[in-house]
This record gives C-alpha cells, structure tokens and sequence, in this order.
C-alpha cells in the first residue's frame, strides 16, 4: 500500500472518530446543562435556608464539626446546589434527627432520641400491648401510657417528615452527581477530539509531502529480511 493512501486513510478515521466525540461531547454538555439548571430550579423553590452561624445551636455546630464542617462553612446561605443539598440533608437534618424528642420540647421522650421510623413503630407496638394489660387489671398508669402512645405518634410523624425531606435532598444531590459526571465526560471528549482532529491534520500534511510513489516496507516472515512490497496493483 502507498505511504499516502495510508496516511489519507488513518486521517479520514480520525476525522470520523472526532465526530462522533463531539457529538458525545455536545449531548454530555447538554446534560449537565440540564442537571445543574434543574435541580438549582428544584432546590430554588424549596427555599431552604441554613440556620446563620450565631443561631446555631451548640449540638448543631458540634455534630457539623464531627462531620465535614459543611453546614458551618455554608451558614445563612440558600441550598441551591447539590452538595448544598447534600450537606444539608446529613448534617442538619441528620444531626436533628439524632436528638429530636429534645429538640421539640419533648423531654419526656428524651429516651427516644435517635430512634428510627421503625423503632418508634416498634415502640408504639410494646405501649399499645401495656395499654391492654392497664385496662384489663385497672392500673392507674392507664393514663400516662395512653399519652405516651400520642406522645411517641407526633414523634414517630415528624421522624417520618425528616427522613422524607432528607432523602428527597440527597436524590437531588445524586442527579447533581450525575451531571458533574457528565460534564467531566464531556469536557475528555472535546479534548480527545481536539487531539483527533490535530493528528489527522499532521496526517493529511504528511500525505501532500509523501512521494506519490512510496510505498511501505514490510518485513518478510519466510527469512525476518525486511523487503520492499509493491502494492500498488493491490
């Protein structure tokens, strides 16, 4: 085969794969484009705020500092971002999940402090069996167990409410992930093709300066002697 037509060849593919990579690189864009514009949209109109740094509770600062510092480095400021709604979701939600009997005032709950939507379910269970017990045998403390069944049902309800909000932020933190993903891909495809583009224009150069008449040279596998191959009538 002659050098030239090979030369032509490699640039023409190089030509094509480029293509195809900026392609990839544009639809790349465009998610991304639509990843970080939906989800500042989304978080936008949630209007959640990150309580000021002199408002913070002492347990807030200290579970923050335990943690990444986020929700301290981010103090009075919107979620608007993903990692916003990350940080937010773990280290102010999370934190207040962990002492929220205490935190609404509940003291009488304080025991329950950090207890799961399914462990305060499960506590419910063992209140309702003794409620059963009490009005079977009479027991005066009928009363104080039925207000603790109440008591452990708000609980249990905003438990539920936090763990919602909580799981809704990091989903719009993952889809954020996603579009920081796809940004990345984007921005290797446009490179890879630059670079595409670049070797087959030094290609295309070296086919106008190569001989018409040059051919490659090949190495024979009957005596490992390089020898010269016509290939032009090929």
């Amino acid at each position: 085969m002659r050098r030239r037509t090979l030369d032509i060849t490699f640039s023409i593919g190089g030509v094509l794969l480029a293509g195809l990579l900026v392609v990839l690189a544009l639809v790349m864009n465009n998610r991304a484009d639509f990843s970080k514009n939906y989800v500042r949209s989304e978080l936008s109109a949630q209007d959640i705020q990150f309580t000021a740094l002199d408002k913070l509770d002492p347990r807030e600062k200290a579970f923050s500092n335990a943690n990444t510092g986020c929700a301290i480095a981010n103090a009075g400021k919107f979620v608007t971002t993903g990692k916003q709604a990350e940080c937010y979701a773990n280290e102010v939600i999370g934190g207040h999940l962990t002492w929220l009997a205490t935190r609404l005032g509940m003291t009488q709950l304080a025991d329950l402090d950090g207890k799961s939507f399914r462990e305060l379910g499960v506590e419910q269970s063992n209140i309702k069996a003794k409620i059963t017990e009490a009005e079977t045998s009479g027991d005066p403390a009928l009363a104080g167990l039925e207000q603790r069944l109440t008591d452990v049902g708000t609980l249990r309800s905003k438990v539920f409410e936090g763990t919602m909000l909580r799981n809704a932020l990091l989903t719009s933190y993952g889809f954020g992930e996603l579009g920081g993903t796809a940004d990345k891909v984007a921005t290797v495809s446009w490179a890879v093709a630059a670079v595409l583009l670049l070797l087959a224009l030094a290609g295309f150069v070296h086919a106008l300066v190569t001989p018409k008449d040059k051919v490659i040279v090949l190495a024979d596998a009957s005596n490992g002697k390089a020898q010269r191959k016509d290939l032009t009538k090929v």
